[in-house]
């Protein structure tokens, strides 16, 4: 598929671009996996992983890690200031673990489907963990088979719930697009849609592109 070798390239443009100002940028990216390992997957968790993921697994790679550490010394304006890092790790263990982790707090702390924070966290399928503890996760209440991707926030900040993108493709598409800004709730901020979710072609993201001197092909 054609965003398959999109992804290729601006995963491959995004580490040269960090590399540049950045020390110890880190990317890989594995082979394919079966089909058996994903049902295999959907066993242990009891759902189905959407499909643009489910493709992204079959047909691109299996496990993408990608991680910059902007430097201390990289001047952000203040629109930006919260911004550290660009990061995000995708993987059937990711999801496993990231889904564990979902249902360990709604049986310990999220357990009140009547409280509007908490039901927040319920019938959901969590994909990536995020390093203060939040998630980022597919609403499986979306009756798409391509569900949409939303964060869920454990403090119960103003972005649980938030969308990210209509499903996987869109969600992952204007992340790489935008930067790869790191998946902490105030990184992505600055560039949510709050009807559409992550959007590359709003001029904040312009901005930070032209910040981090990363510039795509037409």
């Amino acid at each position: 598929m054609e965003h398959f070798a999109i992804w290729k390239s601006q995963i491959e443009k995004l580490y040269e671009v960090y590399s540049n100002f950045c020390e110890g940028v880190d990317y890989s990216r594995s082979p394919i996996t079966k089909e058996e390992k994903i049902a295999k997957l959907e066993a242990t968790i009891g759902c189905a992983i959407p499909k643009s993921l489910r493709e992204t697994f079959l047909l691109f790679s299996r496990k993408i890690t990608f991680t910059a550490l902007l430097p201390e010394e990289f001047e952000m304006p203040t629109a930006f200031e919260d911004i550290f890092s660009a990061t995000f790790k995708l993987s059937l263990f990711e999801i496993e673990n990231a889904e564990e982790m979902r249902r360990d707090l709604i049986d310990s702390m999220f357990t009140n489907k009547k409280d509007e924070h908490d039901k927040v966290w319920h019938n959901k399928l969590a994909f990536m963990t995020v390093g203060n503890g939040d998630m980022i996760a597919f609403d499986l209440d979306d009756p798409s088979d391509d569900k949409r991707v939303v964060y869920l926030s454990a403090a119960g900040e103003k972005s649980h719930g938030m969308l990210l993108g209509k499903n996987f493709k869109e969600y992952f598409s204007n992340l790489l697009s935008i930067g790869a800004c790191g998946p902490e709730d105030f990184q992505m901020i600055p560039f949510i849609n709050q009807t559409s979710g992550l959007d590359a072609s709003s001029e904040r993201a312009k901005i930070y592109r032209k910040l981090i001197k990363l510039k795509w092909d037409d």
